[in-house]
């Protein structure tokens, strides 16, 4: 028997926990680490490939920024209800996941995670600390040309991972229960 509380497993609830502790803890070491620093400075980890550099984004993915739609909103109560709009349906989400459809449950889970540790950002400071920054080799498409990555956090990484697990569900759940059949 699994030890589930308030219907979500055990392994799940310990894997947001730890996701959420990852993201908030390399958030506090970037911003203790460049708190007062001038802002190009940063720490290479690979060149100008990968390196660290204390960002901040007040507004969502990419810096695209929605609350621009509403500015009538508070932009704090604007995050705070897509949070608890998103936390609701990812919630949902998780529930009605069968139970043998891991993939979903832990991606539910990790985009959770994330976003709840960019709205305690918010909470906290306004804001969004960013720190991980990525280049990319010369890409250009005619007059197009790719450059550096938005800077992100441990927070995004969970959400996209969480997103992935997600899209590709279905397809390791249909394996699975094809593999049932033959067995």
């Amino acid at each position: 028997m699994k030890f589930r509380a308030f219907g979500i497993e055990a392994k799940h609830a310990a894997l947001f926990a730890a996701a959420l502790l990852v993201d908030q803890a390399t958030k506090l070491w970037a911003f203790a680490r460049f708190e007062g620093v001038p802002r190009n400075e940063h720490i290479s980890v690979i060149g100008d490939l990968w390196r660290f550099q204390l960002a901040f984004n007040e507004g969502s993915a990419f810096s695209v920024r929605p609350q621009d739609l509403v500015p009538w909103i508070p932009q704090t109560l604007f995050f705070a209800l897509m949070g608890l709009a998103a936390t609701v349906a990812l919630v949902w989400f998780y529930k009605k996941a069968a139970p043998e459809d891991g993939f979903s449950r832990c991606g539910a889970t990790l985009i959770l995670a994330g976003a709840i540790g960019n709205i305690v950002d918010r909470f906290r400071l306004g804001k969004v600390i960013d720190f991980v920054d990525w280049d990319f080799p010369d890409v250009s498409i005619g007059d197009w040309a790719l450059q550096r990555w938005p800077t992100f956090n441990m927070a995004d990484v969970f959400v996209l991972t969480g997103i992935g697990l997600v899209l590709l569900a279905p397809f390791f759940l249909a394996r699975r229960k094809g593999s049932a059949k033959e067995g």
